[in-house]
């Protein structure tokens, strides 16, 4: 029996831990409601419902989009 090898690569998001509390936030909102908090229908209908939400992201983002 042969051997398997696995490669380990270590992988850094380009996100911080900013990102992730909202995440958790996020989590948190839905389990304590039972309904999604941003039910987009697509990438771009999430994405267009959470600036509805908390205003336009900053032009950094937008750039980079």
């Amino acid at each position: 029996m042969k051997a398997k090898v696995y490669l380990e690569t270590n992988f850094r998001s380009p996100y911080g831990k900013p990102v992730d509390i909202w995440a958790c936030g996020c989590i948190m909102a839905e389990l304590t409601t039972g309904q999604a908090l941003f039910a987009g229908e697509s990438d771009i209908d999430q994405l267009y419902r959470i600036q509805k939400c908390l205003g336009p992201l900053p032009p950094k983002y937008m750039e980079a989009m």
